[in-house]
């Protein structure tokens, strides 16, 4: 097979059956061209964060206003969520931990059994807590993964 052909082939599939990551980014950069008369080779060598800021700006200038209000909500539930990821993780593993210490100590020969208590409610470590307010942190790690290519492009 030439190689033309093993490219459009490659292309039909990115398009067709499964965006990945590199094809969003050039999507991403030939918007960035054409929109900003860049030549194609200089976007490469563009700060990507700076580019896909531009980029999902533009997409968010499209769309009306209760559109943008949904896109908001959509994005802080995504923030609650990981939250309560955080608080099961913490649940499960204090549940965990209280099942091991059951077990040790069923095995334990002439041991006294002793009544262990579900928690009625598990305290965050201070660690989670400090972590949840500075989330604006978060932006800082964001900006070093696109600029390391480690970062999925959203599909908007």
């Amino acid at each position: 097979m030439d190689r033309i052909r093993s490219l459009q082939l490659i292309a039909l599939k990115n398009i067709l059956i499964e965006v990945d990551e590199d094809y969003r980014w050039r999507q991403i950069a030939r918007w960035y061209s054409k929109t900003f008369a860049t030549p194609l080779h200089e976007v490469d060598d563009l700060p990507r964060i700076d580019v896909l800021q531009h980029y999902i700006e533009d997409k968010y200038e499209d769309i009306e206003e209760a559109a943008l209000s949904h896109e908001v909500e959509k994005l802080l539930n995504i923030e609650d969520e990981t939250k309560q990821a955080i608080v099961k993780s913490q649940e499960d593993a204090a549940m965990d931990a209280l099942e091991n210490e059951i077990k040790q100590s069923k095995n334990k020969p002439n041991s006294k059994q002793v009544a262990i208590e579900k928690p009625n409610k598990i305290q965050l470590p201070q660690e989670v807590l400090d972590s949840l307010a500075t989330l604006g942190t978060s932006i800082t790690d964001i900006e070093k993964a696109v600029q390391e290519d480690k970062i999925e492009f959203p599909d908007l």
